[in-house]
């Protein structure tokens, strides 16, 4: 897997007929994400209003950490 099919691969949850990408906290693509994130490794946390992030711990030694700044 690439970061590439990592990104369409979320970007079809929650996909809108525009060609955006519609993921409001407690939807039914909200709960999707979040399901698509823990099968990867990743824990889910969601802050005060709704934003959803995927973490993963890094440990040195691993390789790089790296992240966006994609909203959803």
């Amino acid at each position: 897997m690439t970061f590439m099919d990592d990104f369409h691969a979320l970007s079809a949850l929650g996909a809108t007929p525009a060609g955006g990408v519609e993921r409001q906290a407690a939807t039914e693509a909200h709960r999707q994400v979040r399901e698509w994130l823990r099968d990867h490794g990743l824990s889910t946390v969601v802050d005060r209003i709704g934003n959803l992030f995927g973490l993963r711990e890094w440990h040195p030694g691993e390789g790089s950490p790296c992240g966006n700044g994609l909203s959803g």
